[in-house]
Order: structure tokens, then C-alpha cells, then sequence
């Protein structure tokens, strides 16, 4: 039997799959398929592209609750439908070290605007003109209205009486792809040589421009193909962009042609900078809405809990395992008991704290002190936990689904290794908690240390990969420390909060931190509530590499910056600083406490 959890990009499905395996409960879906422009935040992984690939009209239409098996035609007839337009920032056309580097390379600003914006705009035409032709072929045998053409088309419009979209679609593609070719030789040329600067007249001519022709190729094709819904131009890992390409963007966001056109854009938090168009300025309270999938975790745990429940059980389901996910990875018998017995001890101790000083909510007090009573009572110091079981998976992720799945994956493999011949009915608690531990170790391993093996030590790149290394290995001992610490009234925290602005170097590797996923960034009041503090939290998938508590209580540790900085350099010293750092530095977030029990 084929791997249950095996991961294929998004990218990489047909469109059936995609709307067979896309599960869109419980993650604010309805927000992106508005007819509103919309930025989708995520990390690497949490996906983004499913729900990008799942707006194509296909998919839309093979959506196993639509009823439709796979007609077009009528789900565009349908109230709230749309023709999503879907572009891959990652392919080679968009995600070139040339178009990122240009400007640099070309003192001539306004040549870099004027080609690039071009340049984007023949991409967009050409995937336009594909999803019609590839997905809405009813559509093509209408007339072409050469009268309300776009410029850089009406003349191959109106060339023949009677010509057809889906001939004028053809040529777009094919005249689209050779001005891509021209521009393409410009680019080179202007990379290599800063110097070589070419007018204006060496632009392929009648190629049409992002920002004066887009709008309007979309809101004549909506007229021509007798379409009452908007078009979807979705820009999927935006962040790989280059700057130009993302001010124009902006610029299509600031237009307010919702009735025609909606662009939706999906990038890391750190990697597409809303704001600045090419134009003018694009605001959020006025020109889109935002949907953030790392939230899903942070802020709705129950919701992505039940989303990755109905994400595994489905695959399950298509594997023809007749069980669910929480039966498929059982719990550690020996920590459920050992949390039980740390129960019973948080129940005692809260007993013994006077009457006067005693917390009103004793069950509270028990979830809040038991999962550390464990790791500091019940179980040996040194021993490793296994952190298996479904609840502690679903942790271990920190919302981001591949995380998930590629756990799944591995464990399964291993368990066929390990049993040549055999399916699993469920994995042995065994053999998830050496994934685990695995899993957890490579992500420092491979994103950081491996890394930095292929570098010059001299490089800025591998300076700042080994600060970021110390950072997390400061942080990751500070958590310990207290998880271990007896006196604290917040042992569990994974999470700090910088008091005041950091410097360029702490800026840039907690900027790093947060795009490699590493630590997760969120905005809280401070405990004097007078201003926001941005607050970091570690990704719970470190939590076996530095043996600490999955669960992770929600409060947090207020720290300066010049606190934080030492850790860049020598994780002891960072250690030392701040372990006897006073309780009332630890800001506890009460609504937060423990989300699943064993």
C-alpha cells in the first residue's frame, strides 16, 4: 500500500486531487473566496498553496460538497463563484536571480519599472489565457468584441469578422511567450553590463503593462465570455518576488475593480511588504482584507486540531484503513499515567497553599502545574520523553500541516522498514518517538548547522546562521532551566517578549528566526498594558530537541534587547544573566492554558 501521508506539492497535483485532499473547515476559507482583495500569511508549509490551487475553477468544481463532478459551467453560474487565475511565483519565469538583481545592476530606475512591469504583465495574460482555454472551454467558441479591446490586442481582435476567444486566447499565449523571450534578452544584458542601457524603443512592441492594461484585459474578457462573476488573479508565494514585480502588485490591490478583478496574494509574513505600489500607497483598512494561517494554531487551536484530525482521517480513509487517527498514534501509556500521577501531586500541593493565597479555580491550577510536575517529579531528569500520540503531533507541528504530515510519512516508513511485508494498524509508540526525536533534531540540523558547513566562515550568511544557532540553543536551555525550576509560578513558558526596540544585528536573526520558522512572532500588550510588544515563541517542534514540555503554557518573559543579544554570542552567559531574572518579569496569558489533555 502507498504511503498514507506521502507529501506532493500543491503545485505538482492535478486539480481533481487537489480539491479531493483540500480541506477548507475550520481555516477561514470564506475569507479568501470573497470578492475582496486578500493577503494570505503563512509559514512554509501551512498551506497556502492548497488553498491558492483550490480557487482554480476546476478544483472548484470537482469539490466533493459542490455536487458538480468537475462541471464548470455550472459552478460559474452559481451566486458567490469566481474564475480563480492561479500564478506560481516559484516557477523559473517569475523566480529568477536576474529579475531580483536588476536593480542593483541598471542605474536607469525608471528603465527597471517600465520593463519589469511589462515583463509581469505577459505572464499574467499568458496564465489568464491558459486557465480559460484549459478550464473554461465553453467559453471559447464566443466572439471577440473588437471594439472594446484592450489596445495591445484589438488589432488581432478585430483582424478577422467574427474572431473567437478562444483563437484570440491562442494568440495571446503564443505572442505573450515571445515577448516574455525579448524582454528576457533585455534583462540578461542589463544584469550583466550595469552599463547597458536601452531606450525605451528596444521593448518588444504592443507588449501590455501590469498596472494600465491588466485591469482592463480582465474586465473585457469577463464581458466577452457573458461572465457575471469576478476573476481571481492569485499570486502564490509572492514572497520570492522581486521588488518592482511586488510594487505592482500593490498597485493592482489599490484598484478598486472588485466587480471584475480580485487579486489575492499568498507570501511568509516577512517576504511580501503590503504598502507601496507602484502608484501610490495601498491600505489595508480600505483595499484588502488578510487571512493568517499561523493563527489558526495560536489563536483557534481547536479549529486546526480538527482540521488536521479530518486532514489524516481522510487520508486514512483513502487508504483504506479503517480507523482514525487518534487510534492510528496511540498515546505513551507510561506518560498518560505519569501525568496522571502528576495530577494527584498539583491537586496536593494545591491543597497545601493557605487559604488566602490559594488560586479561586483548583482544575486550572492542576492543568497549569501538572504537565511540568512531570518532567520535574514523575519522570527521571534525564529521561527523554517520546512525545507520542495524536494530540502531542498536532502540537508538535505548530500549525503548520506539512509539519504534520511529514511525521506521519516518516513514521510510517520506518514501520515498514522495520516490518517488511506488514501495514500498520497503528504505529507503535516506539517507533513514533524515535521520529520524533528525529524529526525535531534535523530541523536544527539541516536548516542551520548543514548549512553552514557549505559556507565561508567569513561570509555574513554564515555569521548570521551561527547567532541564530546560539539564540536558540540560549533559548532553549533559559525554557528548561525554569521548565525544571520548582519555585516558578510559570515553568512552562516557550515564549519571550522584547521590552524595547532591538538592534540591526538581534533585528536580522529574529527576522531569519521567524522565516525559517524557528520562532513564531506575535504582537501582545504589555503587563502594564500601556504598548505592544512584539513576543516570540519558540516552535514546538524544538520542544523534544531541548526536552521540554510540548504543551507549552502561553505566558511569556519580558526581556531587553541587550539580554537577548548575549544570547547571539554565548548561550551560557545568556543563561546566567537571566536565571535568576525575578517572577514578576513572567506575564502569564490565564486564557491560554492547556488546549488538549492526555
Amino acid at each position: 500500500m502507498p504511503n498514507p501521508f506521502a507529501i506532493e506539492t500543491a503545485e505538482l497535483m492535478d486539480l481533481q486531487r487537489v480539491a479531493e485532499e483540500f480541506v477548507k473547515e475550520h481555516t477561514e476559507h470564506a475569507k479568501l473566496a470573497s470578492y475582496a482583495h486578500t493577503v494570505v500569511w503563512g509559514s512554509r508549509g501551512s498551506g497556502k498553496s492548497m488553498h491558492c490551487r483550490f480557487l482554480e475553477p476546476l478544483a472548484q468544481a470537482w469539490a466533493p460538497d459542490s455536487g458538480l463532478k468537475g462541471d464548470v459551467r455550472r459552478f460559474i453560474e452559481l451566486p458567490g463563484a469566481y474564475v480563480g487565475v492561479y500564478v506560481n511565483c516559484r516557477e523559473p519565469v517569475l523566480n529568477r536571480h536576474e529579475l531580483r538583481g536588476l536593480d542593483a545592476a541598471c542605474a536607469d530606475r525608471q528603465l527597471v519599472l517600465s520593463l519589469l512591469d511589462r515583463y509581469l504583465a505577459c505572464v499574467i495574460a499568458e496564465r489568464a489565457s491558459d486557465t480559460l482555454r484549459t478550464q473554461l472551454s465553453h467559453v471559447l467558441d464566443f466572439a471577440a468584441d473588437p471594439g472594446t479591446a484592450p489596445a495591445w490586442l484589438a488589432a488581432e481582435a478585430g483582424a478577422e469578422q467574427g474572431t473567437r476567444i478562444g483563437s484570440l486566447l491562442e494568440w495571446v499565449q503564443r505572442q505573450c511567450k515571445q515577448w516574455l523571450q525579448s524582454l528576457d534578452a533585455i534583462i540578461d544584458n542589463a544584469y550583466r553590463d550595469g552599463r547597458y542601457v536601452p531606450s525605451l524603443d528596444a521593448f518588444p512592441a504592443g507588449a501590455p503593462q501590469t498596472t494600465r492594461d491588466i485591469p482592463r484585459l480582465f474586465e473585457w474578457l469577463q464581458q466577452c465570455c457573458h461572465l457575471r462573476v469576478p476573476f481571481f488573479l492569485v499570486f502564490d508565494e509572492a514572497n520570492v518576488l522581486c521588488r518592482v514585480h511586488q510594487q505592482c502588485i500593490n498597485s493592482l490591490i489599490s484598484f478598486r475593480s472588485q466587480r471584475y478583478l480580485c487579486i489575492k496574494v499568498a507570501s511568509q509574513r516577512e517576504g511580501f511588504p503590503v504598502g507601496l505600489g507602484l502608484d501610490g500607497a495601498v491600505d489595508e483598512t480600505h483595499d484588502f482584507t488578510t487571512l493568517d494561517l499561523d493563527d489558526l494554531y495560536t489563536n483557534n487551536r481547536e479549529a486546526y486540531y480538527k482540521r488536521i484530525e479530518r486532514i489524516a482521517n481522510d487520508r486514512l480513509k483513502r487508504a483504506g484503513l479503517g480507523v482514525g487517527i487518534a487510534e492510528y498514534l496511540p498515546t505513551n501509556p507510561t506518560e498518560v499515567r505519569a501525568l496522571e500521577r502528576a495530577r494527584e501531586i498539583a491537586a496536593r500541593q494545591y491543597e497545601e497553599i493557605p487559604e488566602d493565597r490559594r488560586p479561586l479555580d483548583r482544575d486550572n491550577y492542576v492543568k497549569k502545574y501538572a504537565p511540568a510536575l512531570v518532567f520535574q517529579e514523575v519522570l527521571s531528569h534525564k529521561a527523554g520523553r517520546t512525545y507520542a500520540g495524536f494530540d502531542n503531533l498536532v502540537h508538535l507541528s505548530s500549525g503548520i500541516v506539512r509539519s504534520f504530515l511529514d511525521c506521519c510519512s516518516g513514521m510510517y516508513t520506518r514501520y515498514t522498514e522495520r516490518y517488511p511485508g506488514r501495514e500498520p494498524s497503528q504505529i507503535p509508540v516506539s517507533v513514533q518517538g524515535e521520529v520524533i526525536t528525529d524529526y525535531s533534531n534535523q530541523f536544527i540540523q539541516t536548516q542551520i548547522v548543514d548549512r553552514m558547513k557549505t559556507l565561508d566562515r567569513d561570509s555574513e550568511e554564515w555569521k548570521r546562521l551561527a547567532a541564530l544557532h546560539s539564540l536558540l540553543k540560549g533559548l532553549g536551555a533559559f525554557f528548561r532551566h525554569r521548565l525544571m525550576d520548582k519555585r516558578s509560578r510559570e515553568p512552562r513558558i516557550i515564549s519571550i517578549s522584547l521590552k524595547d526596540d532591538p538592534g540591526p544585528e538581534l533585528e536580522s536573526v529574529l527576522v531569519l528566526a521567524v522565516q525559517e520558522s524557528f520562532l513564531h512572532a506575535k504582537w501582545y500588550r504589555s503587563k502594564r498594558g500601556n504598548r505592544n510588544l512584539r513576543c516570540y515563541v519558540l516552535n514546538r517542534r524544538l520542544c523534544p530537541h531541548f526536552n521540554l514540555d510540548i504543551t507549552g503554557f502561553q505566558g511569556r518573559v519580558e526581556l531587553s534587547s541587550a539580554d537577548l543579544s548575549l544570547a547571539l554570542r554565548s548561550p551560557d552567559a545568556f543563561l546566567q544573566r537571566i536565571r535568576g531574572m525575578p517572577e514578576e518579569d513572567a506575564d502569564a496569558d490565564s486564557r491560554q492554558l492547556v488546549l488538549f489533555d492526555m
